[in-house]
């Protein structure tokens, strides 16, 4: 097996040809020795240069090729949806994110805004990234915005379309009374508890 040298492809290329010019050797030499016929060794002598015409191209072409990053990684993605514009919630969402990616070795950030239709939202990606730009000092979050009626549905849908690791949500405030009656009618939103149920993402809860 050859590896890529630590001095450069140049030398890793001079390396593949000596192997591969020894491997016709080898290969011409221990076919000229069990035959005597000149007929014969000029055959196996061709072939061997056949074979170094064919073979030193094509592991010359894959050593300088550039090579694809592994599907499989090591990043560790945080979804961090909001409402906009910011509250208090929000920001304190945005922070403990950017907390987060601060304490892995390789993170990104993706911020979801769920535009609602029976609220007539229409909030554009770049008002929210210029909004939050502030917020983050060692990152460049990926603003997502998406439309609809069910903000935990849209959510977790979002979670398992990224394979997120961590969904980082706010602390539901609505009153007390409110999710008491939500409950009654069976329509408690319950956000966390929903993340929890659909997606495999570590949930946090913020605020």
């Amino acid at each position: 097996m050859l590896g890529l040298s630590n001095t450069g492809k140049g030398k890793t290329v001079d390396s593949l040809f000596y192997a591969t010019v020894g491997t016709l050797v080898y290969y011409t030499h221990d076919r000229l020795s069990a035959s005597e016929d000149p007929v014969t060794e000029a055959k196996y002598l061709f072939s061997g240069l056949l074979l170094l015409q064919a073979r030193l191209p094509l592991a010359v072409t894959y050593i300088l090729r550039p090579h694809r990053k592994s599907i499989m990684s090591d990043t560790t993605t945080i979804l961090a949806p909001i409402r906009y514009p910011l509250t208090k919630t929000s920001i304190q969402t945005l922070s403990f994110a950017n907390d987060l990616f601060a304490s892995t070795d390789n993170g990104e950030i993706y911020v979801l805004h769920v535009n609602i239709f029976q609220n007539g939202d229409k909030t554009r990606k770049g008002e929210i990234q210029q909004a939050i730009s502030p917020l983050f000092e060692e990152c460049t979050p990926i603003v997502v915005t998406r439309n609809g009626f069910l903000v935990e549905e849209i959510i977790s849908t979002e979670a398992s379309e990224l394979s997120a690791d961590i969904i980082v949500v706010g602390k539901n405030r609505t009153p007390k009374w409110r999710r008491f009656i939500s409950k009654i009618m069976g329509n408690e939103p319950a956000v966390e508890s929903h993340l929890r149920e659909q997606t495999n993402a570590t949930v946090e809860v913020v605020g």
